[in-house]
């Protein structure tokens, strides 16, 4: 991009770098807009939510009274909204948990020892 200053052309890397910034802006609004519309669809249509912790359920409990999903009369058959979101807890304690009951994996799979580190992944990685 050139810029006239004084009768010469210079290069301008600040409104190179604006025009980025900007671009960028809209692109991640673009991104953020679809992913939206996309996750109040699945709450206008879905009949019963999963989530890990109550905060989650929250965050379920908000978009479904926004998209007027809850309303008075549900709320009187079913307070709790049990049967609408459960939370299914996942993972671990904070303490490290104990081992209880028989090994299912160290140690009766050929090739993972007792002493082996097993990482189990249930997620994805994007950008």
């Amino acid at each position: 991009m050139y810029i006239a200053s004084g009768g010469k052309r210079r290069d301008s890397w600040a409104g190179v770098a604006i025009y980025r910034a900007a671009k960028k802006a809209i692109s991640y609004q673009v991104i953020h807009m679809n992913d939206l519309r996309v996750f109040n669809d699945q709450v206008l249509h879905g009949d019963h939510f999963l989530c890990a912790w109550e905060r989650q359920k929250d965050l379920f409990v908000g978009s479904l009274l926004s998209l007027l999903r809850i309303n008075p009369e549900i709320l009187d058959m079913m307070p709790s909204l049990d049967d609408l979101i459960s939370v299914v807890h996942f993972g671990i304690t904070p303490d490290g948990g104990e081992e209880t009951g028989e090994r299912v994996i160290r140690g009766r799979i050929p090739g993972i020892e007792d002493d082996d580190i097993l990482l189990f992944w249930g997620g994805v990685i994007i950008n």
